[in-house]
Order: C-alpha cells, then structure tokens, then sequence
C-alpha cells in the first residue's frame, strides 16, 4: 500500500517537474519575443534616425537651390541694367 502511495506522490513529482520545466520554457520564449520586440524597435528608431537626417539633407538641398535661383535672379537682373544702358 505504501509502495502504492509512494509510486503516486513521485508521479506527482514527476508531472510538476514537467510543468515547471514548461513553464520555464514559456518564459523563455516570452523572453526572447520581448528580446526580438526591442531589436525592432531599435531597428525602426535607426530608420527614423536615417528618414530624419535624409530629410535635413533635403531641406539645406532645397536651401542651396533657392540661394543659386536667387543669385540667377541677380545676374539676369544684371544682364537686363547692361542691355538697356
């Protein structure tokens, strides 16, 4: 009889260690989502880095065309005083 009992008690055991043991492994995998959610984000904060510096790029692009439209201006303006006098 107490074969018997001793036989279910390290059954019990038995299955609580699987349990354990699968629990740790959800947590693991839990862990390494939670790992794989920060390298995207971190993945995505370094493509807005790079969106925001090709913007800035742009912006003082757009900034030396208008300073080369500007001066364009001023030598057409220049050229129109010369053939008129």
């Amino acid at each position: 009889m107490s074969d018997h009992i001793f036989s279910m008690l390290n059954s019990i055991f038995v299955s609580s260690n699987h349990i354990f043991a699968l629990a740790d492994n959800i947590l693991s995998l839990a862990n390494n989502n939670l790992s794989l959610a920060n390298y995207i984000l971190a993945l995505a904060n370094n493509n807005l880095s790079l969106t925001n510096y090709v913007l800035a790029l742009s912006n003082h692009i757009f900034a030396l065309a208008k300073y080369i439209l500007t001066i364009s201006s001023y030598i057409l303006v220049m050229s129109a005083c010369k053939l008129s006098i």
